[in-house]
C-alpha cells in the first residue's frame, strides 16, 4: 500500500508539471537490429569489449538506466535509456551521465521520481513516457494516451519488451542482463545487504549465504548467486518470455555467457555472431 501511495503521488506530480504528451506510439524501428544494454556486476568486469562493439552507431541500443554512467565514461550514447524504478536514487544515473544525455531519448515510467525528469530536462533530453497500468486493472493509476506495457517489474525486462514488442526490432540481443553475482562475491558487498540485515538480523557471512540461491550456469560451468530481488527478476522475465510471440522468441538472443538469465528457447550467441546475423 505504501508503494501504491508513492506511485500515485509521482504520477500526479509528473502529469501536472511535465505532462505525458510524448509516448512510444510514434516510434518504430521495425526489423532493425537492436541490443538491450545492462551492466550487472559481472558485466563490468567481463563485457567492456563487447560493449564497445555494439556501440558503433549502427544498432538501436536500449540501455537500462544503470548502464548510463558506464556508457558516459566510455563516451558512448545509447539510442534510448529506460527507467521504471520510482526511487530518487535513479536520478544519480542520469546526473552522472549529463555529457551523453543530449544524444539519448529517455523512456520513463509515469511513476518516476521528479529528480530523474529534472536531470533529463537539464540536459535537454526529450522524455517519452510509458506506464505499466491498464485501464481495466488499475483505473486510478492509468493515464489515457500513455503507452501501456507489461514491465516485468524491472528495467531489464521492460527494455526487452520495448525493443521487441513496441519498436518491433529484430533480431534483439540481450547484453549484460545477468541477474546474479559470481559465487565468490563477498556477500557483504551486495546491493540489498543493508535491507536484508535490517529485516532478518543476519550478522555473519556464513549465515548470509543461506539467504541466497545458487544457480549452475551450463554455458560457462560456473555457479552464480542471486538474492531475492534477482530471483524475482528472473521469474518475471520468464513469465513474459513464455507469453511472447514465436517471432520474438526466434529472434532474441542472450549475448552474455555469465549469470543466470535463461529460459526455454532463449538462445545464446557471442556478440560477434549476433552482429553477423
Amino acid at each position: 500500500m505504501m508503494r501504491d501511495a508513492v506511485w500515485l503521488r509521482h504520477i500526479r506530480y509528473n502529469e501536472e508539471h511535465y505532462g505525458f504528451q510524448q509516448t512510444l506510439r510514434d516510434i518504430s524501428h521495425k526489423d532493425r537490429k537492436a541490443v538491450v544494454l545492462g551492466t550487472s556486476p559481472l558485466y563490468k568486469r567481463f563485457g567492456l569489449t563487447d560493449l564497445e562493439k555494439v556501440m558503433d552507431g549502427s544498432l538501436v541500443t536500449v540501455a537500462c538506466d544503470i548502464a548510463l554512467p558506464l556508457l558516459a565514461e566510455l563516451g558512448k550514447a545509447p539510442t534510448y535509456s529506460v527507467s521504471v524504478d520510482s526511487h530518487p536514487v535513479v536520478a544519480n544515473f542520469y546526473r552522472r551521465s549529463q555529457k551523453i544525455l543530449p544524444h539519448v531519448t529517455p523512456i520513463l515510467s509515469t511513476t518516476i521520481h521528479r529528480d530523474v525528469v529534472e536531470e533529463c530536462r537539464k540536459a535537454g533530453a526529450e522524455v517519452h513516457w510509458i506506464q505499466g497500468f491498464s485501464q481495466k486493472q488499475s483505473p486510478l493509476f492509468h493515464r489515457e494516451g500513455v503507452s501501456t506495457l507489461t514491465s516485468g517489474g524491472n528495467v531489464g525486462t521492460t527494455s526487452f519488451v520495448i525493443a521487441s514488442v513496441w519498436f518491433e526490432c529484430s533480431p534483439v540481443g540481450l547484453l549484460g542482463l545477468e541477474f546474479a553475482w559470481s559465487d565468490e562475491t563477498p556477500y557483504f558487498t551486495l546491493n540489498h545487504l543493508k535491507k536484508l540485515l535490517r529485516t532478518t538480523g543476519v550478522k555473519s557471512d556464513i549465515e548470509m549465504r543461506g539467504r541466497f540461491e545458487r544457480f549452475k550456469n551450463h554455458r560457462d560451468g560456473r555457479t552464480y548467486v542471486a538474492d531475492y530481488t534477482y530471483c524475482h527478476y528472473l521469474d518475471w522475465f520468464r513469465e513474459i518470455w513464455y507469453k511472447a510471440p514465436r517471432r520474438i522468441k526466434n529472434n532474441t538472443y542472450t549475448l552474455t555467457r555469465e549469470g543466470i538469465l535463461s529460459a526455454r528457447g532463449l538462445k545464446q550467441l557471442t556478440v560477434s555472431q549476433f552482429l553477423n546475423l
